[in-house]
């Protein structure tokens, strides 16, 4: 009885001293607080019922004063360690270390976090036993580790239908509203896309229109099948861009507001008029973005030579095995390694994949050729590859006249425009960039690997808005579990506080009972 009651009273002593610690990360209600005081408290009272006589010798002893300087120690240690805690908790800082890392934010995400100037408030419209309005918050938490201007208003609608009313809140509508100054967006879904896509619009200053090129047999931008732009369209509508068709033959000129004309594998030549409309919107530093295809004809040799740029007549072929991995054949060209450019800055060693592209050459000479342009390529195909000629035939190897892998892909071509009168210059340097595929960017390919991310860094760079080049935030899967707030503060109480102080003050009653014997 002798030794259990020691074991009582030391573990009790310290249950009681380290209630201290316990204010630091629960509220004085907290249910886990009382359990805590009552716990030991009852401790100490059996442990002097069973041994009061006990109790006034050891007290008197000099061996208890060795047990109560090594108690404050001890205490003290542990009160170290809360302070240590209570800063950290302070001053957060995150390790992720899930697999497809869930928990962090993509570089666009965290970029754009930084960059916000004004405040921001999320307001959303969740009752408290939703697993919505707990996902939410940790999103946003995630995006206030970069910015304090974010600020999360969650709103339970049974409580104030007033801001229902206020805000025109429906139960089958969008529930979560982002807002900055008159700007507001709405979501319907607690995911960083579409956070992140909302934050964007209402925090970003509106883009001049992108135009998409029709009449030559394009990919269009309301085209909802395979081979459409539609999904991509909407990509760009998201990141603040308005997409719009232009029919150059109908209109007769390019708009004036037009930050960028998209040409999407054409299948028949441009007009020499549509030309020279394109060639005169780029001297006065207008941006274009061409996307070929082979086995056609779009009449953009001469055009393309005074930016000294050329195309081949072949498809490039790769005789490396990643194809098949994608369920694609041979003309499937996969890029790993990428010229240093704003475009590709962030895209490292992630794939991109063109299926069935044409392949382009730079610098290309001849009479009409600019000098005052720079050309160079930003990525091409594995050295695996080649230019074939005639896929009909079926001998898909390299053959005499056939051009040799790598073989380039994308080119870019910038001329200073500085020079060009005030009333018709449209801006300082004029920006071009030429791929040989147009499939990249369409319904069916655009989520292939960073594909989607390649599209629209280019127009990102081309429309001068290079702050929007990133990697941007995906769908990713996580097994993950929805807890409550009191089964969080269990879990929180057991973990830094139930557990250290049961090992501890155990392993001092044992350290004392066998002292006694």
């Amino acid at each position: 009885m002798r030794i259990l009651s020691i074991i009582l009273g030391v573990v009790g002593s310290v249950v009681l001293l380290t209630c201290l610690l316990t204010v630091f990360f629960f509220p004085l209600d907290s249910w886990l607080l009382w359990g805590k005081v009552a716990i030991g408290l009852s401790m100490l009272v059996v442990a002097i019922a069973v041994n009061w006589r006990g109790v006034g010798t050891t007290v008197a002893k000099r061996s208890t004063v060795y047990v109560l300087i090594t108690t404050v120690v001890a205490l003290g240690l542990l009160a170290l360690l809360g302070a240590v805690n209570y800063l950290a908790n302070m001053h957060r800082v995150e390790i992720d270390l899930t697999r497809e890392r869930i928990f962090t934010l993509a570089d666009q995400s965290q970029q754009l976090a930084e960059g916000i100037d004004q405040p921001v408030t999320v307001t959303a419209f969740f009752r408290n036993d939703e697993p919505e309005a707990l996902v939410l918050t940790d999103l946003v938490e995630r995006y206030r580790l970069h910015s304090d201007k974010i600020a999360l208003d969650v709103v339970d609608p049974d409580r104030r239908p007033e801001l229902v009313e206020k805000y025109n809140v429906k139960a089958d509508g969008p529930r979560i509203i982002v807002g900055a100054g008159a700007q507001e967006a709405r979501i319907r879904e607690p995911t960083e896309e579409a956070l992140t896509n909302a934050l964007l619009q209402v925090t970003q200053t509106a883009s001049k229109p992108v135009y998409f090129l029709i009449g030559h047999g394009e990919s269009g931008i309301q085209d909802q099948s395979e081979s459409g732009y539609q999904a991509t369209a909407d990509d760009l509508t998201a990141e603040g861009y308005a997409v719009q068709s232009l029919n150059l033959v109908d209109s007769g000129k390019i708009p004036t507001d037009a930050g960028l004309i998209a040409v999407p594998g054409p299948r028949n030549p441009l007009l020499g008029p549509e030309l020279e409309q394109l060639a005169s919107y780029l001297e006065r530093g207008g941006k274009l973005l061409l996307l070929l295809e082979p086995d056609t004809d779009p009449g953009l040799a001469d055009f393309l030579a005074r930016y000294q740029i050329g195309y081949r007549n072949d498809t490039i072929l790769d005789a490396s095995p990643y194809g098949r991995l994608f369920g694609m054949g041979p003309d499937a060209a996969i890029v790993f390694t990428y010229e240093e450019h704003a475009i590709t800055r962030d895209l490292g060693n992630m794939m991109t994949i063109f299926s069935g592209a044409r392949s382009l050459q730079t610098p290309v000479d001849g009479p009409r050729a600019d000098a005052a342009v720079q050309a160079r390529a930003i990525f091409s195909s594995t050295p695996r590859s080649w230019g074939e000629t005639d896929l009909l035939a079926g001998n898909w190897e390299l053959s005499p006249g056939e051009a040799p892998g790598p073989l380039a892909i994308a080119v870019v071509a910038t001329k200073n425009t500085s020079t060009v009168a005030t009333d018709q210059k449209l801006a300082d340097e004029m920006r071009l960039v030429v791929v040989g595929d147009s499939s990249f960017g369409d319904n069916r390919y655009r989520t292939l690997q960073a594909n989607r991310d390649l599209f629209l860094n280019i127009v990102a760079w081309l429309t001068e808005q290079e702050n929007k080049i990133a990697i941007r935030p995906r769908q990713r899967g996580a097994s993950r579990v929805v807890l409550g707030p009191d089964e969080e503060a269990l879990i929180a109480f057991v973990a830094i506080d139930a557990l250290p102080v049961t090992l501890l003050s155990l392993g001092l009653g044992i350290w004392l009972a066998r002292r006694r014997r």
